[in-house]
């Protein structure tokens, strides 16, 4: 029989993939954007001390105190839910943040709306919370407790030059480094 003709096979044709780098390349980028978010929240000052309830309703969860080092956040919200850490019928909210350092520890401040009250004035602006100041939200008395803040207010209102009133942690009086 006649021998059948062969016909070529079309040469295979090579198809290159897409480049890899550029995919690496977002990869690489994510990772460091997340590792580096990560990093500098882990780095960032926590909130600390304690709030302790004087009067009214409390806590949500009607335990006496919160201690906001175990909310382990860099901003605290206190009063009206939603909150860090709500109050049983509150109206009102108030922020607790770190502010300065203060030797090796960090003032608190705090601000809200000028319905809540700071040592017993209305809350204006935001404010050193130091250790014993009272928070008032609507009917609830709150006491911020910080034992790392209070041997430094002792020490700097016993170096405090004669005639300067006794303002323990006011910014201009401390190291304000960060």
């Amino acid at each position: 029989s006649p021998p059948h003709p062969v016909t070529p096979s079309p040469p295979h044709s090579v198809t290159s993939s897409p480049p890899l780098w550029p995919v690496l390349a977002l990869i690489l980028l994510t990772a460091a954007g997340s590792g580096g978010y990560l990093w500098r929240r882990a780095t960032q000052p926590k909130v600390t001390g304690l709030l302790r309830v004087l009067a009214g309703p409390g806590l949500v969860d009607s335990d006496p105190y919160v201690e906001l080092e175990r909310l382990r956040r860099s901003r605290v919200t206190v009063g009206q839910a939603p909150a860090d850490v709500p109050l049983v019928g509150a109206t009102v909210q108030v922020v607790i943040r770190p502010g300065y350092r203060v030797g090796d520890s960090w003032q608190m401040l705090v601000s809200g709306s000028e319905q809540a009250r700071f040592n017993d004035e209305p809350l204006t602006g935001e404010r050193p919370l130091a250790d014993g100041a009272i928070l008032t939200l609507d009917s609830h008395r709150l006491r911020y407790e910080n034992l790392r803040l209070h041997s430094i207010q002792r020490s700097i209102v016993r170096h405090q030059p004669p005639g300067q009133p006794a303002s323990p942690l006011h910014p201009l009086t401390l190291s304000s480094r960060r």
